[in-house]
């Protein structure tokens, strides 16, 4: 199903929602075996079954199976009231750009800022949480480690230097070229 696809079968049913794109998350987050061909995540998978796959699609794999990185800590995640009291202790800013919930989006003026859960390392959610605003947590998805000041530690998904200009991506190449020949792995 491509993203317009799902648009408009959601806003069939669902004229008011006003994030139709919410697909991507019932893999990582309610644990549907869903991979995004944008994200290019699990596509290997998608060519084990022999199935077809489309540039900006979503497919849902299994209705049997979990999605692979859906882990028990992901199930737990942090309560409501829990999120609440670290909201508070953030001064309920995004610890990422600092925009005030209810208030303009500091990086997106138009948009009201509405803090989400966000995790301090997307490969392991038991690590904690921040509090980012919509903008934030959209735009980092789960390519950084973040320090709890909201920022960022270290890399946590090595394809985020794709979206780097070629000349990054080479200078990137020869740092790590460099330091494996002297390994002599």
């Amino acid at each position: 199903m491509t993203k317009k696809e799902l648009t408009e079968f959601i806003r069939k049913y669902f004229p008011d929602v006003t994030d139709t794109q919410q697909a991507r998350h019932l893999g990582r987050q309610k644990g549907w075996y869903v991979v995004s061909s944008r994200r290019k995540n699990h596509l290997d998978t998608l060519r084990e079954r022999k199935l077809r796959f489309f540039d900006d699609s979503y497919y849902l794999v299994s209705l049997e199976e979990e999605y692979p990185g859906w882990t028990p800590e992901r199930r737990k995640g942090i309560s409501t009231e829990d999120f609440e009291k670290l909201k508070k202790l953030y001064d309920y800013r995004c610890a990422t750009c600092g925009s005030k919930e209810g208030e303009p989006n500091l990086k997106n003026p138009s948009r009201i800022t509405d803090l989400q859960k966000a995790h301090l390392n997307p490969h392991r959610a038991g690590d904690g949480y921040i509090p980012q605003c919509e903008e934030c947590n959209r735009a980092y998805r789960d390519w950084f480690v973040f320090d709890k000041k909201g920022r960022v530690r270290t890399i946590a998904d090595a394809r985020v230097v794709l979206r780097a200009d070629e000349k990054v991506q080479r200078d990137v190449y020869m740092i790590l070229k460099s330091k494996f020949e002297r390994k002599g792995s």
